[in-house]
C-alpha cells in the first residue's frame, strides 16, 4: 500500500483510540464509533469475502487495532465486551480469506503489532495442492538413499580396479554433486536456501516440495545413467589395455584391463585378454584363472590357449575336457542349427591341433595323426601340427622327413614350444643328412 494509505490508516486509528469503550460520550452501544467502525469494515469482509481486496482487510485489522486501543484505556462494561467477541468472531471466520489475500509477515513488519494482536498472526491456509507434500518428501528421501546406494556401488568398482584420472574424476564428481543435493533437500538450512532460490525463479511456494523431488530424482536419474553405463567405460579401459599390451606396456595393460573388468565383471573377451597379459608375462596359474572364466562366459576361444597350458602343464584330460567344451560352445552358437561346422578356421585348425598333441603325448599315435592331418588341411602354411605329426611318424617308424622340413620351414620361434619342436626338426634333419 502506499504512503499516503498508512497515514490515512493511522490517523483514523489515531482518533477513534481517544473514545474509550467504558466512557460516557458512548450512550448507546450501536452508535459508538470505534465499535461502528469494526462492524461496518466487517459487514464489507463478508460481502466481498470471495474477492477481498487489501483496502478492506487492512480497514478491518486496523479497526480491529482502534478497538483493542479503546479496551486499554478503559475497561468496557460486559454488554460491550460481548458485543466485541461477537464481532470478533466473524473476523475469524474470515482468517483464512485474509491470510491468502494478505501477506501478513509484510504488514506486520512494515505496522509493528504488539504480540497480543492476534488478528495480525493469522495462519495462512494450506494450499490443496500442498496436501501431498508429505508424499513428496517421502519420495524425495527414498530417491536421496537410492542415490547414495548408487554411488557407493560405482564408486567401489572404480576403487576396487585402482584408481586413475577418469575413475577419481567420476568418483568426485558423483559425491560432490550427491551431498550438493542431500544437503539441500534434507538440511534445514539447504532446504531454506533452496526455497529462497525458487522464490527468486519465480516457482510458486506450492511447488517447493516438488521441485525439490525433481531435484533428487534428476540425481537419481543421472546416477542410474551412469551406471547403466558402466560397460561403455568398461569397453574404453580395455581398448586401452589392448593398445597397451600391443605396444609392450604389459603393467599397463594388466591395471587397464583390471580396471575394465571391475566395471564389467561378466566380459569374456576381457577375462581373455587379461589371460594372454598373464601369459605373456609368464604366470600360468593367473593366465588359466582368466581362460576359464572366459571360457565359461561362454567364449569357446579361450578353450584353445587354455588347452595348450594344460598340455605344458601335463595335465591332458584337463586339456581335453576344455577343448570340448569350447566345441560345444562354438557350436551351439552357430546358424543354421546343427551343422555341427567350427566357428572359424583358425579355431578349427587349433582345436585338431590341440587334439593331436593331447592324444601324441598320450600314445594314441593313429587318434593323434588324424586330428593333425585335419588341421595340415586347414591350415598348411602352420607349424605346430607338422611338427606334431613328424613327431607322431617318427615314434611310429614312418619317414617324416617332409613334415620335419615344414615344421623348421614355418616354426615360429618366439613361442617357446616351437622354437624347441624347430630344435628338434634340425636335429632330424641332419641326422637324415638333409
Amino acid at each position: 500500500m502506499e504512503k499516503s494509505s498508512l497515514e490515512k490508516l493511522s490517523l483514523e486509528k489515531s482518533s477513534l483510540e481517544k473514545l474509550p469503550l467504558g466512557s460516557a460520550a458512548a450512550p448507546r452501544l450501536a452508535d459508538h464509533p470505534v465499535l461502528q467502525r469494526y462492524k461496518v469494515a466487517l459487514d464489507a469482509l463478508e460481502a466481498h469475502a470471495d474477492a477481498l481486496s487489501e483496502d478492506a482487510i487492512l480497514q478491518a485489522l486496523t479497526a480491529r487495532d482502534a478497538v483493542q486501543a479503546a479496551l486499554d484505556k478503559a475497561p468496557a462494561d460486559p454488554t460491550i465486551r460481548a458485543e466485541i467477541y461477537r464481532l470478533d468472531q466473524r473476523l475469524r471466520q474470515q482468517s483464512g480469506a485474509i491470510a491468502r489475500h494478505l501477506d501478513l509477515v509484510t504488514w506486520r513488519d512494515s505496522l509493528n503489532p504488539p504480540a497480543s494482536a492476534w488478528w495480525w498472526n493469522f495462519p495462512k491456509p494450506p494450499d490443496p495442492r500442498d496436501c501431498l507434500d508429505w508424499l513428496w518428501d517421502a519420495l524425495t528421501v527414498t530417491t536421496m538413499a537410492a542415490s547414495f546406494s548408487l554411488v557407493m556401488d560405482i564408486s567401489s568398482k572404480f576403487l576396487t580396479g585402482g584408481t586413475d584420472l577418469l575413475g577419481s574424476f567420476i568418483i568426485v564428481g558423483q559425491s560432490v554433486l550427491t551431498l550438493l543435493t542431500g544437503k539441500t533437500a534434507l538440511t534445514q538450512a539447504g532446504q531454506e536456501a533452496t526455497e529462497r532460490s525458487l522464490e527468486r525463479l519465480g516457482v510458486p511456494s506450492h511447488y517447493h516440495h516438488e521441485a525439490k523431488l525433481g531435484l533428487s530424482t534428476g540425481l537419481l536419474l543421472l546416477l542410474l545413467g551412469l551406471h547403466a553405463n558402466l560397460p561403455r567405460i568398461a569397453s574404453l579401459y580395455a581398448a586401452w589395455g589392448n593398445e597397451n599390451q600391443s605396444q609392450g606396456e604389459m603393467t599397463r595393460a594388466e591395471d587397464n584391463l583390471r580396471r575394465s573388468l571391475a566395471l564389467d565383471p561378466d566380459n569374456p573377451q576381457t577375462h581373455y585378454d587379461l589371460g594372454t597379459v598373464y601369459e605373456s608375462g609368464q604366470n600360468p596359474e593367473k593366465a588359466i584363472a582368466q581362460y576359464r572364466l572366459a571360457l565359461q562366459g561362454g567364449l569357446s576361444q579361450a578353450s584353445i590357449p587354455l588347452s595348450r597350458l594344460y598340455i605344458l602343464d601335463g595335465q591332458y584330460d584337463m586339456a581335453a575336457s576344455v577343448l570340448m567344451q569350447g566345441e560345444q560352445t562354438a557350436s551351439a552358437g552357430l546358424t543354421p542349427e546343427g551343422s555341427g561346422a567350427l566357428p572359424n578356421p583358425d579355431f578349427t585348425y587349433s582345436y585338431h591341433n590341440n587334439l593331436g598333441w593331447i592324444a601324441l603325448k598320450q600314445g594314441r599315435f593313429d587318434e593323434a595323426a588324424a586330428n593333425l592331418q585335419t588341421a595340415i588341411q586347414i591350415a598348411p602354411q602352420r607349424a605346430s601340427a607338422h611338427c606334431l605329426l613328424a613327431q607322431v611318424w617318427n615314434a611310429q617308424g614312418r619317414p617324416a622327413v617332409a613334415e620335419w622340413q615344414a615344421c623348421a620351414n614355418t616354426a615360429d620361434r618366439t613361442i617357446p614350444e616351437e622354437n624347441a619342436w624347430y630344435a628338434q626338426a634340425q636335429s632330424a634333419l641332419q641326422q637324415q643328412g638333409f
